[in-house]
């Protein structure tokens, strides 16, 4: 008996969301169409037509006058469907989604078929899984690293904007603040500042308003002024960055993090010069004290007697911080 609509494969196909599809079984008799290798030979023509839809779905191949069924099949727009050829297997495509078809089966019926706790009704996997509404199923990170490595910092600034104008708020890619600040970060690390500050240039169109992103950029030109002509010159960029930004755009924040990154690879006495200029800036903020006092210690500059004992006048004037208790019990306990 074949299954109904109601259950068997046809519930795994992309009307439910997964673009799961069946396994071809032996011994059906075949309902006409021609080199079915991946599906059923007795599909019928509506559960062919709904898997099809849901393999362009999954896509994000467009639908209307089946434009996105060129992707795999042999035709023209200039002529009717009936006139196509369905069944020639020029294109390499088609023969990449048998191959993928074949992987989703072997996923469900092998793999998560074996576990012992699944969610009911029991998870499927399918195309929209991994594609989520895109040709490519690679994360951002890695289409906009290919993209780099072909066509330099110019590609990844036209591909960014035409990915996010299309699939923000779609959850198809991360497209976050974080994503090109981190590629940019990167950039930076290799001395490649103007690529950097490109990147971040995008990031802020991208993200228009958004301080996380403008604090990306101020970052990158702090950190450059730092690689290229020491900290004397970071610590004037950052004051006069100062006069012009927005606290919530620079803040303290983006030196700490400056001192912390520079401080890892071991330019401490850098990285004082740094913390120094932000405890001078942010006087009255907690993490400026801890950021240099700690610093100072770790560099050998005070003893652990002396870290104790800047802990303990600190909360004199703030009592109540449980960070600065926290780290005043750490130290002494370490002392012991």
């Amino acid at each position: 008996m074949r299954p109904t609509r109601a259950g068997g494969w046809w519930a795994l196909v992309a009307l439910a969301g997964l673009c799961a599809v069946p396994a071809p079984t032996a011994g059906q008799e075949s309902n006409g169409y021609e080199n079915l290798q991946a599906l059923p030979a007795d599909i019928t023509r509506d559960d062919l037509g709904d898997t099809m839809l849901g393999f362009l779905r999954a896509l994000g191949l467009p639908r209307r006058a089946g434009e996105g069924c060129l992707h795999c099949h042999v035709g023209s727009l200039d002529v009717p469907r009936s006139q196509w050829e369905w069944s020639s297997d020029e294109k390499p495509n088609k023969a990449t989604a048998r191959r993928m078809i074949r992987m989703v089966q072997d996923i469900n019926r092998e793999h998560l078929a074996g576990l012992d706790h699944r969610d009911w009704p029991a998870l499927q996997v399918g195309c929209v899984t991994c594609h989520a509404g895109r040709l490519d199923p690679r994360p951002i990170e890695d289409v906009l690293g290919s993209a780099l490595a072909l066509g330099g910092v110019d590609s990844v600034a036209v591909l960014y904007p035409v990915l996010h104008e299309r699939y923000y708020g779609a959850g198809v890619y991360d497209l976050r603040v974080g994503t090109l600040a981190s590629m940019a970060s990167r950039l930076a690390e290799e001395g490649r500042y103007e690529d950097a500050l490109k990147l971040s240039a995008v990031n802020e169109t991208a993200h228009s308003g958004d301080p996380g992103a403008r604090r990306v950029t101020l970052a990158l030109r702090i950190q450059r002024a730092l690689d290229e002509s020491g900290p004397e010159s970071a610590v004037e960029v950052f004051h006069g960055l100062r006069e012009t930004e927005p606290d919530e755009a620079l803040g303290f924040s983006v030196l700490d993090g400056i001192g912390w990154r520079t401080y890892r690879i071991d330019r401490q006495e850098d990285a004082l010069a740094l913390f120094r200029a932000n405890r001078e800036a942010y006087p009255d903020l907690y993490f400026t004290f801890e950021s240099l006092v700690e610093a100072r210690h770790g560099a050998g500059e005070i003893s652990r007697e002396e870290i104790i004992a800047a802990y303990e006048a600190y909360l004199q004037t703030d009592p109540d911080n449980e960070m600065a208790q926290a780290q005043l019990t750490n130290h002494r306990r370490q002392s012991d």
